[in-house]
């Protein structure tokens, strides 16, 4: 079987965001970034479906320079092979764009199956799972927990919570799935599999290799972002000091006339 997981790097989930001095976006010096969570659900169950039935296991992700190390934990965790697409004509890509870079490039390649986290940490879209796979004309599963594939029909069985019970999906391969976080445990980088990363490929896609355009990614994307904020300040704590007697009634009058709850 080939294998494809599509990876986000973003930034690291226990980073304190600070905004740009414009407010325009947030400020990315000194911060940290890692591979969106949920993506290394679906890294894992590539794996073990090649421990499972041989084959291979390609990641792919879009993005800067930086995006490289987020490929190489991914090598590092047991990954054969990556392609990184890096191109100026790539720059200010939103989800649906992104996504129409990748399906124009693996409308050349040959996947059994692709796997994805099921949605970013840093937009939360969930969107390039499903417009790939409506590009490509694939079956589309999302939030799989459980995931059963049989390479001699090319076909696959996934189970997926739904309100009230577990629905199961069976269709045919090729596909594209997404992993839900109670699908599997990640696997952590061993010294060795570290080592072996240093030494796996890792292959730059330019738009031209994608067989797009800059004007193809701008024309294909539909977000624009407006001004950042911080969230509103709902609750202020306060202290209140004195005796015991005083400090009760306060308390019930503040949560009688401000908080409004008794």
């Amino acid at each position: 079987m080939r294998l494809l997981a599509l990876i986000k790097q973003v930034p690291d989930t226990f980073a304190r965001l600070a905004l740009t001095s414009d407010a325009q976006g947030i400020e990315t010096k000194d911060l940290g970034w890692v591979i969106s969570p949920y993506d290394e659900f679906a890294i894992e169950a590539a794996l073990r479906l090649r421990e499972a039935h041989t084959g291979e296991v390609i990641v792919a992700s879009l993005g800067p320079a930086r995006v490289v190390d987020s490929l190489r934990q991914a090598l590092a965790m047991g990954a054969d092979a990556a392609f990184h697409f890096t191109d100026a004509a790539f720059e200010g890509a939103d989800a649906a764009a992104t996504a129409l870079v990748f399906s124009k490039w693996l409308a050349g390649q040959q996947f059994d199956l692709i796997l994805c986290g099921r949605q970013a940490v840093d937009d939360d879209c969930q969107l390039v799972h499903a417009a790939v796979a409506e590009r490509l004309g694939w079956p589309h599963v999302h939030v799989v927990r459980q995931l059963e594939v049989d390479p001699a029909t090319k076909t696959m069985t996934a189970h997926r919570d739904v309100e009230g019970g577990v629905e199961v999906v069976r269709c045919p391969l090729p596909a594209v799935i997404t992993c839900q976080w109670n699908m599997n445990q990640p696997r952590l980088p061993s010294l060795q599999g570290i080592m072996k990363a240093k030494s796996k490929p890792i292959t730059p896609v330019s738009a031209a290799d994608a067989g797009v355009t800059a004007d193809d990614v701008a024309g294909a994307c539909d977000l624009r972002y407006g001004d950042f904020a911080y969230p509103a300040q709902k609750r202020q704590n306060k202290i209140i000091a004195g005796e015991p007697a005083a400090v009760v009634k306060e308390l019930v009058r503040l949560l009688r006339e401000e908080a409004k709850v008794l």
